[in-house]
């Protein structure tokens, strides 16, 4: 459920396909993430990202618990991204998603995010 300035409470389900191939086997929670926009071969992408200081989110979600890489997991709509994420396929839940991000400003989300090895 999303809770927005202009909309009490917006809720709203969307059906995505993982593309998480570099956590294969991987299981984690990770909490205090938080989402920042960019725009990724022309096409707009949210970032899941650490917010492990109290004023910048770092550029990763999380570390690999067994190669300690950094990865980055996104969400985004287009098959052509690259890269740890999770496709949203349906424009119309692609569009509420956007909208409830633009209502509730990026900078001012907080969530957790639980990935277990069945992906």
């Amino acid at each position: 459920m999303f809770n927005s300035k202009k909309n009490r409470e917006k809720h709203f389900e969307c059906t995505v396909t993982p593309k998480l191939t570099a956590l294969k086997g991987v299981s984690v929670k990770l909490s205090n993430l938080t989402i920042v926009p960019e725009v990724a071969d022309g096409v707009k992408v949210y970032r899941i990202v650490s917010w492990t200081q109290d004023t910048v989110p770092e550029k990763w979600t999380l570390v690999h618990p067994v190669t300690h890489e950094n990865i980055l997991v996104s969400i985004f709509s287009s098959a052509k991204i690259e890269g740890a994420g999770l496709l949203v396929d349906d424009k119309e839940c692609w569009s509420k998603f956007e909208s409830v991000l633009r209502d509730l400003a990026p900078e001012n989300i907080r969530f957790s995010f639980i990935l277990t090895k069945s992906i």
